[in-house]
């Protein structure tokens, strides 16, 4: 039935190949996402370390002060080349326009 038919043989390599390259692109945006959301989780913490330690462990205190504010100066994002972010949105991005894509072909 479907063994003698090289149509469906490309068919299953290209939905391989799909699928492949899908979770590659999965395997580097989403540990670049939990990146960014355990930083701004830490300049969180850091916060509310600073505001509910008590004021007798000042060498903590002024180390903590001093990473709050490199936290708070500096924006993690992970951008190749400056010419994107890498995040979730860049895998909506890619899906918004393989959507569109696969409706103007069918329109045409």
């Amino acid at each position: 039935m479907y063994g003698d038919d090289p149509d469906f043989f490309e068919s299953v390599i290209l939905v391989a190949w799909v699928i492949y390259h899908a979770g590659n692109l999965l395997m580097i945006v989403e540990p670049c996402h939990r990146t960014c959301q355990q930083v701004t989780r830490t300049k969180h913490l850091i916060s509310q370390l600073l505001r509910f330690s008590p004021a007798e462990h000042y060498s903590l205190m002024s180390e903590l002060e001093l990473f709050y504010k490199y936290l708070m100066s500096s924006e993690i994002v992970y951008t190749p080349l400056n010419m994107f972010n890498l995040n979730r949105s860049i895998i909506a991005a890619i899906l918004g326009s393989i959507t569109t894509y696969i409706v103007v072909i069918i329109q045409i």
